[in-house]
């Protein structure tokens, strides 16, 4: 396993270490980004421990959750990457013993994936994983605080999409000069 690159952040401080008082919101912000990583990191952690890549495991968990598993070329759309992309990490995961491939029974030129027994076992313990990672990350919450916590972060990505909007019509007022 390789060392955790995570590194803590520094709230409280300005970009290069000086101390000196931000705004609270611009240490909210940071805490957003400086947590949001190191639960990536958390997560990486233990997808690396699987011996998979971290774009197979999730390709993985998202072929687990279809009885009907869709086309390469539908995958491909859903998770914004190339039909390409996906079949190499599908030959991947066969050649692994993760998937199976077979001639569908309506129709012998289209192959079905299914996931093996060690894909599904895969899948499974990683579920167990992140449900037990995501009680230890909210241990000291109740059930009251993390409704909250759930009602703040809907908020906040509101609020970043109507920024995203307003943004995105700035360039369109006439009234803003382009320097």
């Amino acid at each position: 396993m390789t060392e955790n690159n995570c590194k803590p952040s520094h709230e409280g401080y300005c970009c290069d270490g000086r101390s000196e008082q931000v705004p609270i919101e611009r240490k909210c912000i940071g805490l957003l980004i400086s947590t949001n990583r190191e639960h990536k990191c958390m997560v990486e952690n233990y997808v690396e421990q699987t011996g998979l890549h971290r774009s197979q495991h999730h390709l993985l968990m998202i072929l687990s959750k279809y009885a009907n598993v869709p086309s390469q070329k539908e995958i491909a759309e859903r998770l914004g990457i190339s039909p390409a992309a996906v079949a190499v990490t599908l030959k991947k995961l066969e050649k692994n013993g993760y998937i199976e491939r077979c001639a569908a029974v309506s129709d012998n030129r289209y192959n079905e994936i299914r996931l093996s027994e060690k894909g599904k076992s895969v899948v499974e313990y990683t579920k167990n994983t992140f449900y037990s990672m995501d009680k230890a990350v909210f241990a000291d919450f109740s059930e009251d605080d993390l409704r909250q916590f759930s009602e703040f972060m809907e908020k906040i990505r509101q609020n970043i999409r109507n920024c995203e909007s307003a943004v995105a019509n700035m360039g369109k007022d006439e009234s803003i000069a382009k320097e």
